[in-house]
């Protein structure tokens, strides 16, 4: 991490995505929620292979209150990081009433984790960042040690940035989301505040095959055959390929990866050791992939992609 941002945390290259284990998650999950025995299981390899940052959210179900019954069963809460997300509230809310909102929801975030002071703490909704500062008494009352934001859009992501308190920002990036790349949002970022990448494989929607991709996004189906070309071309699936981009990609401090089994840790993990992509398979895939709508490219904006294309079918 550039000037060792977070020093003081242990953030690993690789950080595991848990919303799967408190809401089912993902376009390409099958399996639904893991249960208990099977998450320990997959927290435990994924320690036991160096992954030492765990991601979670207020919002995602029961993922906290797991991981912090999890962490407690293994008895290494002190040996890893846990980045969750706070509750949103209304933007429209006063500092002083906001600050009391935001230590409401980390309150309840800390007795789920059963971790006190929580490591680092990000605002959810982007449309809260012009609230960070009011995080920023809390890390006074010692509730939380770092604060920061998790965006979807670029404008927001330029705004957190530009907020002196934000230390951390977690963005989506992958072979089909080329945004804060192309605007050069990583090397505005650089010795600012860390960066997490989230989104490397779409939900799975890079990954999967052409008779699994939902209707209201088979428009990437052309875009992801070619990205499979370079990947053959190159000698490696995909998948390799989608992690390896991210890999690339200077000034990322840590890349999220969501799991639902033992053996994707293990596989992650593999790949991740291979490194970046040689440099003239990352410029093919940054010449072929095209600027994307961000009703694709953004899951968020899928189900009312979905709503339209049915409305449509139907009508």
């Amino acid at each position: 991490m550039h000037k060792q941002l977070l020093a003081d945390l242990h953030i690993s290259r690789l950080t595991l995505g848990t919303v799967q284990f408190g809401i089912p998650y993902g376009v390409a999950n099958k399996t639904g929620i893991p249960d208990y025995e099977d998450i320990k299981e997959i927290i435990s390899a994924a320690y036991e292979h160096g992954i030492t940052c765990l991601d979670t959210a207020a919002a995602y179900g029961t993922s906290e209150e797991t991981i912090g019954r999890v962490l407690a069963d293994l008895n290494i809460k002190d040996k890893v990081t846990v980045v969750t997300k706070a509750a949103h509230i209304d933007i429209d809310t006063p500092p002083a009433d906001a600050t009391k909102a935001f230590e409401e929801t980390i309150t309840r975030s800390i007795a789920r984790l059963r971790i006190d002071p929580l490591p680092l703490v990000l605002i959810h909704d982007e449309t809260n960042i012009p609230l960070l500062e009011c995080l920023e008494p809390l890390k006074q009352k010692g509730l939380v040690k770092h604060i920061g934001a998790s965006v979807q859009y670029t404008s927001w992501a330029k705004k957190a940035i530009d907020c002196e308190c934000v230390e951390a920002i977690q963005w989506p990036g992958n072979m089909l989301d080329m945004r804060y790349e192309r605007e050069g949002l990583y090397s505005l970022a650089a010795g600012k505040c860390a960066v997490f990448l989230r989104s490397v494989y779409l939900q799975g929607l890079l990954v999967m095959s052409d008779t699994e991709t939902p209707n209201h996004l088979k428009e990437i189906i052309p875009i992801r055959t070619r990205l499979n070309e370079i990947a053959h071309q190159a000698g490696i699936d995909i998948q390799e390929m989608a992690m390896r981009y991210a890999l690339s990609l200077a000034g990322c401090a840590s890349i999220l990866v969501g799991v639902e089994s033992v053996s994707q840790v293990k596989s992650n993990i593999r790949v991740m050791e291979k490194g970046p992509l040689p440099s003239d398979v990352l410029q093919i895939i940054r010449d072929t992939v095209p600027d994307i709508s961000e009703d694709i490219i953004l899951p968020v904006n899928w189900a009312a992609r979905a709503a339209r294309e049915a409305k449509i079918s139907n009508s």
